[in-house]
């Protein structure tokens, strides 16, 4: 299973995650990504490197994220696309 937790604290919120998880999870329906991949996207509260951030988990590798393009780059390495 890939598991994705995208940091929803104030300073990533703030940052852009909320438009990054949008850009995850309409990449992710776009793509029947939840029919081919065992994939699990949630959100988290802080991942405590606000400094860093926007933040995402990937199989629980910390990532910054640039932006939505770099958030859906992330997906598409863990799939194996």
């Amino acid at each position: 299973m890939i598991k994705v937790s995208i940091c929803m604290g104030s300073s990533c919120f703030a940052r852009g995650n909320k438009e990054n998880l949008d850009a995850v999870l309409r990449y992710v329906e776009q793509n029947q990504l939840e029919k081919i991949v065992d994939l699990e996207i949630s959100g988290s509260l802080c991942q405590d490197k606000c400094i860093s951030g926007p933040n995402m988990t990937v199989n629980g590798m910390v990532y910054s994220v640039a932006d939505c393009s770099s958030a859906i780059e992330l997906i598409k390495e863990a799939c194996g696309e």
